[in-house]
């Protein structure tokens, strides 16, 4: 592995430069071999440029989405069962003269308050088994949601999907 730095704007100039050059000293030292090709790879792919990390991630990824997704569905059949032993209050509250979108909202912030109270707890939780689970693999991973700005955005999208999906069905 070589590793240089290219200027953007004389990446594509660069690129066909080496790659006749490249053609030349192949066809001069494996004058009966089948092309062999070469590219340029930019160093922050190099990690997972010809290896199967990437699709392990991504494994890795769509196992977590899938946990979340039962998550949710468990937390939405928890929510019907929980709205179903309040028939009687969304009932009187009806007769009061609530209106239906009030009752709509209702469920709606009681639940992104769950998710919202739930959140806090789930990240302790996170950070107080994270140190066992790395000593387990035997690997230093550094995973330290709140310093990257993506992350927090995720979090909080999350909690509002969560918190609307699971309510908006009994709603």
């Amino acid at each position: 592995s070589t590793y240089l730095i290219v200027n953007k704007q004389n990446l594509e100039t660069f690129k066909s430069k080496l790659n006749n050059l490249w053609e030349e000293k192949a066809k001069q030292l494996w004058p009966e071999e089948d092309q062999i090709e070469i590219g340029l790879v930019p160093l922050a792919d190099t990690y997972f440029y010809n290896s199967n990390k990437r699709e392990l991630i991504y494994l890795t990824l769509l196992i977590g989405i899938f946990i979340l997704a039962i998550a949710i569905v468990n937390l939405v059949n928890l929510t019907i069962a929980k709205a179903a032993s309040r028939i009687k209050e969304i009932g009187i509250r009806k007769v009061v003269g609530s209106l239906r979108r009030d009752l709509i909202k209702q469920f709606l912030v009681e639940s992104i308050l769950i998710a919202l109270i739930t959140t806090p707890l789930a990240l302790g939780l996170f950070e107080f088994s994270k140190e066992p689970f790395l000593g387990m693999i035997n690997k230093y991973i550094p995973l330290n949601i709140f310093n990257q700005f993506s992350m927090i955005v995720f979090l909080i999208a999350t909690v509002l999907v969560t918190g609307i999906v699971s309510g908006i069905y009994p709603a």
